[in-house]
């Protein structure tokens, strides 16, 4: 079994209503924020909640020379009684024999109707497509088809069936109100509310009442809450016990428990409202109020079970919980009938929720063969799944098939445009959130992608003000506030940061790395005090905030509070024992304080956490320095050239510590010379009069010796192998090279027995074992 899952749908939105909260974890100094994520689950197209479309039966009126003829039939009277009766097997049967007389519209129109009754859509919507071809004025025909192309998800048909219906009666609301509820579903709100208005001019009674609803609904959408209130209102005062008008105006609240005692008030007037108890599941569910959801989930299903929404509402709240066999069992409603293109969709959804992938994308195949090659949503998603599969060239291919089938489809667009930024297609990626945007301006991921791409392309004015579009469609957006606070940083506007700042802190108040952000900000702007306090909040929501903890410990040190600088850093040191940065700042403050030999106790420990720390050493060094403590301060500086090996370095530091007869140490330092660079006739001299000091005579002889291959004209090598030879007593080794060097250099002073190390030559003295230059 897979672990728990998202839910698989989008659930209802009201723009203006409620808060959805994204929580971002930062790791660094600086915010890093990452790509939105895509939404694989969406809806399968009924944003809002749709009743049941009136089917119209037939035109009383037809004055058609061939359907008043039919109507006085006696067969034509009993089938239709039948249907009437709601004996639909007897009425398929008798109206079939009617057929087979010959074609006549109101005839097939009824098999139609029959077949609506039997939900045998496909075949519903070939026989009123049949009595419109024989009748191109059948009004009722074309809602009719109208219908069942919605039905089959074929909503391009179904718009022009509906619109032709309006050209024959322009007067009739009926058309007009169903044109809008198709086009509510497809999201077109500016042309649903034009529809619903001709709808209520032209209509009454129930069918005003309804309008009115709808028309709340789109202001809802539009974001016009006022008129959307007085529609529901008036909804209401047309037909008092209409549920769906009172369900949306205790939704209008944007306080949760609000919304929860509103429905629970519409529930009570009425156990059985399919409205009361669907949103109250949804409610409830989003809460993880697991019982209660599912009560009135199953409740609301029970009320109305071959309702679309509740169907794939029920199904998602039980893939959530992986109960996926109970899931199929309420998915299978869908096709009780006749496999819908709908039932592949969401099949498809539990497929994929399952780890099916393959099959998922075959059963989406299938959703859109199904409805004509009609279904953005399912088209979308197969790309979502392809993307994941990394097939690129796919998942593009559907994401553009499926803003083909849906030209303003934004969620695609904004998708596409996050695939391209994947692929680094800076150009394609830009275009896409442009469209996502000009369909959908309120698409604040679309901003917040497009602002991404400006900063990164060091467009720093078009990023700011696409940051500041997607906080003006969404105030709370945490990733865009956080996202143009940084920029603004990044751009040195830092009362500008800061004040974006204070916007996040009061929407988010324990969020830390604003706070965090905000304390860097000050910093930056010398505003020192507010800092501190800045770096406190972040310390009182996070204790353990060791970054808050050093960067108020450098502000209480450069604002000249000692104390309070190392009463940090100790605190903070005492939380996070091996982090070198702590102990080195500690260090420093100590050093502030005359407090030596702390300091030099927390600068080595600094060094042993991190190795190569250079400003540790160096600081260690000066301190050891400074007490006259030569021998720590050249082992210190060893230690650190060995780690950062410098030849000239090495060899000064090797003839310091010889000097100090720190003989083993001058050795390291002295081979380390050698292989980085130093003369090596030096290095090896050097070495040599160590062994010399320490009279292992034939220890010194070689590394003469070896000066003297890198350099045969080495004065002090002879000299030296001549009073090892000498001290050696084989007086004929010792003359050979006291003569060498005599030969170089007559006026060379030799002391025999190395009795002095100074001579004196045309009066001046001579350091008789020191080089020019290395």
């Amino acid at each position: 079994m897979i672990k728990k899952i998202l839910n698989s749908f989008i659930p209802f939105i009201i723009l203006l209503i409620g808060v959805f909260v994204l929580i971002i974890y930062l790791n660094s100094y600086a915010e890093q924020i990452s790509g939105a994520p895509e939404v694989i689950n969406i809806k399968a197209g009924n944003v809002v909640e749709s009743e049941n479309i009136v089917s119209f039966e037939i035109d009383e009126s037809s004055t058609t020379l061939k359907r008043n003829l039919l109507k006085n039939d006696s067969t034509y009277i009993i089938a239709r009684r039948h249907y009437k009766n709601e004996n639909y097997d007897k009425a398929l049967k008798i109206f079939k024999r009617l057929e087979l007389r010959g074609n006549n519209s109101l005839v097939s129109n009824y098999l139609g109707l029959v077949s609506l009754k039997k939900h045998k859509y496909g075949d519903a919507y070939k026989y009123f497509k049949t009595a419109t071809l024989l009748d191109s004025t059948f009004f009722a025909a074309y809602i009719n088809l109208a219908v069942s192309s919605s039905k089959l998800r074929q909503y391009s048909n179904a718009e022009i069936a509906y619109r032709k219906a309006i050209t024959i009666n322009e007067l009739n609301p009926k058309p007009h109100f169903n044109l809008a509820l198709l086009l509510s579903n497809l999201e077109r709100w500016d042309e649903a509310e034009a529809e619903l208005k001709k709808s209520i001019e032209l209509s009454s009674g129930e069918v005003k009442a309804k309008s009115y609803c709808y028309y709340g609904i789109a202001k809802l959408k539009l974001l016009d809450t006022i008129s959307a209130t007085k529609s529901f209102n008036k909804s209401i005062e047309y037909k008092p016990k209409y549920q769906l008008p009172r369900v949306y105006l205790a939704m209008i609240s944007e306080d949760k428990q609000v919304r929860e005692n509103e429905l629970l008030k519409v529930y009570r007037l009425n156990t059985n409202s399919y409205y009361a108890n669907f949103y109250l599941g949804k409610l409830y569910s989003e809460d993880n109020q697991i019982p209660k959801a599912e009560y009135h989930l199953r409740k609301a299903l029970e009320i109305n079970p071959n309702d679309e929404k509740i169907i794939e509402e029920l199904s998602a709240f039980l893939v959530k919980q992986e109960r996926y066999d109970e899931a199929e069992l309420i998915i299978a409603g869908f096709s009780l009938y006749e496999t819908l293109p709908q039932t592949y969709f969401h099949e498809a959804k539990l497929a994929s929720k399952k780890g099916n992938i393959d099959e998922a994308i075959k059963l989406y195949g299938l959703a859109i063969k199904k409805s004509g090659f009609d279904y953005p949503e399912a088209t979308l998603n197969q790309a979502v799944l392809y993307k994941n599969k990394k097939e690129l060239k796919k998942a593009i291919e559907s994401y553009l098939l499926a803003v083909k089938m849906k030209p303003n489809y934004s969620f695609a667009y904004y998708n596409l445009a996050l695939l391209y930024t994947d692929m680094e297609d800076v150009k394609n990626a830009v275009s896409n959130y442009k469209l996502a945007i000009k369909y959908n301006f309120k698409s604040f991921k679309s901003w917040y992608g497009l602002a991404s791409i400006y900063e990164k392309q060091q467009k720093y004015d078009k990023a700011v003000e696409a940051y500041k579009r997607a906080i003006w469609v969404k105030p709370d957006y945490l990733k865009a506030l956080s996202s143009l606070g940084v920029l603004y940083s990044k751009l040195k506007q830092f009362n500008n940061a800061i004040g974006n700042y204070q916007s996040l802190v009061k929407k988010y108040p324990n969020y830390a790395r604003a706070y965090y952000n905000m304390a860097l900000a000050y910093t930056k702007s010398q505003q020192y005090p507010k800092a501190i306090e800045a770096y406190l909040k972040v310390i009182e929501i996070d204790p353990e905030n060791i970054k808050a903890k050093i960067n108020i410990g450098v502000l209480y040190a450069r604002t000249g509070d000692i104390n309070m600088a190392i009463k940090t850093f100790e605190d903070a040191t005492d939380r996070d024992v091996e982090n070198p940065g702590l102990r080195f700042n500690l260090a420093l403050q100590y050093e502030k304080a005359g407090r030596f030999d702390d300091a030099i106790y927390q600068y080595i420990r600094a060094i042993q956490l991190k190795r190569n720390y250079t400003k540790a050493y160096n600081r260690l060094v000066g301190l050891y320095q400074n007490a006259n403590d030569t021998p720590n301060a050249l082992s210190t500086r060893l230690n650190w050239l060995k780690l950062n090996p410098d030849g000239k370095e090495l060899y000064s530091v090797g003839k310091e510590l010889y000097k100090l007869k720190e003989y083993e140490k001058a050795i390291s330092a002295f081979e380390l010379a050698e292989k980085n660079g130093a003369k090596k006739s030096w290095t090896a001299y050097w070495v040599g009069m160590i062994q010399f000091d320490l009279k292992e005579y034939d220890q010194s002889i070689n590394y003469f010796k070896k000066s003297l291959k890198m350099d045969s004209k080495h004065k002090f090598a002879l000299y030296r192998l001549g009073q090892v030879y000498e001290l050696k007593s084989i007086k004929e080794k010792a003359d050979i090279y006291y003569q060498r060097l005599l030969k170089i250099d007559p006026d060379f002073k030799i002391v025999h027995k190395k009795e002095i190390n100074i001579v004196k030559k045309d009066g001046r003295e001579i350091k008789t074992d020191e080089e020019n230059s290395i």
